[in-house]
């Protein structure tokens, strides 16, 4: 018999199916190691279909192979997977505590279509946990402000603001608002033993910043909206990771990533950390200065401090940058030479849109002798739509 025709005869048998049709077989019947033996045995004879990639990730994970799992995942998503193989790779750097790798894969789901919320909460999580605190802060009270009603972002916030920014009467609020929202919630019981040990034993909370359910802004950004000026993202700190590709388990009571930070300088010193800064800046060391602030601990840091570093990226041509700290400075600080710097730069950015949006936030009396970009925006708006 012709072994064509005998390839017909056996088309049910795993014999005549190629090597990642029987690892397709073997990993829907758990049997992992051998899927993944049989995936890399199509790797390599030369395969580049982002799917093998993709399932000989997903199989080395099952079984803990997970450097394995990593390089499978991330040629997958070269080949082109997209954002299956890109969430399964955040997913894995997040389990492995992998956080610089994870915002690196977290930025690029938030130019997809994914839903943003839990991308930014998911953000937030990865760059508190990286070290990154101000931003971290940033991107979880974009989550928060996004969907005030889901409880992940105030936990993540009451560990920031409890474990790194060092704000304990902030942080028992978060803690109060994510056992409102989530009583049977699987860090419930992890949250409430803190919550005890921050609020003299009781779980009781009397709110004075924080309202549950509804959007929380900073004390001094009441007329900035934060999804606005820094765009729509999610990550948590949920009980189940399985549970959402968006969310990972994080422990409200471990102390995880804190001597991963910079080294800073004790508040009192901060003083004069910013006249060196300043200096730097003056001679045209802008990196000095970049560096100098960076000495700063995240909750001393003020919006003078961003403002200096926004101004320090734009000398340096680097207007992501640039405008990321511009807006941190207004979040810190809503004084007006912090808009003004900010509606400065969006102009000579040539960021109208961006620069509209800022501008009908910033409408009060305080801001009027900073609006002048905002003017010139309306009279370019109205000539261009004059008949």
């Amino acid at each position: 018999m012709a072994p064509s025709l005998l390839c017909v005869c056996l088309l049910m048998s795993a014999a005549c199916l190629a090597p990642h049709e029987r690892a397709d077989r073997a990993f829907e019947a758990g049997a992992y190691g051998e899927a993944l033996n049989l995936y890399e045995s199509s790797i390599t004879d030369g395969t580049k279909d982002p799917k093998v990639f993709y399932k000989a990730g997903m199989a080395a994970m099952r079984v803990g192979e997970f450097s394995v799992a990593e390089r499978h995942l991330s040629r997958s998503l070269r080949y082109g997977g997209g954002v299956e193989s890109a969430q399964q790779l955040a997913t894995l750097y997040l389990q492995t505590s992998n956080y610089a790798r994870a915002v690196q894969v977290l930025k690029f789901l938030l130019d997809t279509g994914l839903s943003k919320q839990p991308i930014y909460n998911n953000l937030g999580t990865a760059l508190m946990y990286a070290g990154e605190v101000l931003d971290a802060e940033s991107y979880l009270l974009i989550a928060q402000q996004m969907n005030p009603a889901d409880p992940i972002p105030y936990v993540n916030l009451g560990v920031l603001y409890d474990r790194y920014i060092k704000r304990p009467a902030l942080s028992i609020e978060f803690y109060g608002c994510y056992l409102q929202l989530a009583p049977r919630g699987g860090q419930a019981g992890t949250v409430g033993t803190r919550l005890r040990q921050l609020n003299d034993g009781g779980l009781e909370v009397v709110y004075q910043d924080v309202k549950c359910g509804e959007v929380y802004r900073p004390a001094k950004t009441d007329v900035v909206s934060l999804k606005e000026a820094m765009g729509t993202v999610e990550l948590g700190f949920e009980e189940d990771p399985a549970a959402s590709k968006s969310k990972i388990e994080v422990n409200a009571g471990a102390s995880k990533g804190e001597a991963k930070l910079n080294p800073e300088v004790a508040p009192t010193m901060a003083s004069g950390v910013r006249a060196r800064a300043r200096d730097a800046y003056g001679r045209g060391d802008y990196e000095g200065a970049i560096a100098l602030i960076g000495q700063i601990q995240s909750s001393s840091l003020k919006g003078e401090d961003a403002l200096m570093l926004g101004r320090c990226h734009e000398q340096l041509k680097r207007p992501e940058d640039a405008e990321r700290w511009y807006k941190t400075a207004v979040v810190r600080d809503s004084a007006a030479e912090h808009v003004g710097a900010l509606l400065e730069f969006l102009w000579s950015a040539r960021r109208l849109r961006e620069l509209g949006v800022q501008c009908a936030q910033w409408e009060g009396d305080e801001y009027v002798s900073v609006r002048g970009r905002c003017d010139e925006l309306k009279a370019l708006l109205d000539s261009a739509s004059a008949p």
